[in-house]
C-alpha cells in the first residue's frame, strides 16, 4: 500500500503541477507531431529530487523526458 501511495503521489505531482496546461479533445483534433511534442512539455513537469528520490520513484520525477521518450529505459532520464 505504501508503494502505491508513493507511486501515485510522484505521478500526480509530475502530471498536474501548478501552471500545467490541460487540453480538450477538440484541441487535440488534427494535432501534428510537433504539436504533440510541445504538448508533452507543457502539460507535465519534472520534479527535482535527490538520487535516492529518483531511485525510489522509478525515475518518475523525469516526467517530461518520460513523455517525450517513453521507450527509453527510465534509468537514462537523469542523463538527458
Amino acid at each position: 500500500m505504501a508503494r502505491d501511495v508513493w507511486s501515485h503521489t510522484t505521478v500526480f505531482c509530475g502530471h498536474f503541477p501548478e501552471g500545467s496546461q490541460v487540453f480538450t479533445e477538440e484541441q487535440l483534433d488534427g494535432e501534428t507531431l510537433v504539436g504533440w511534442h510541445l504538448r508533452q512539455m507543457v502539460d507535465s513537469s519534472n520534479i527535482d529530487g535527490t538520487p535516492l528520490f529518483h531511485l525510489t520513484s522509478g525515475n518518475l520525477g523525469h516526467q517530461i523526458d518520460h513523455h517525450l521518450f517513453p521507450r527509453m529505459p527510465s534509468n537514462r532520464y537523469a542523463e538527458m
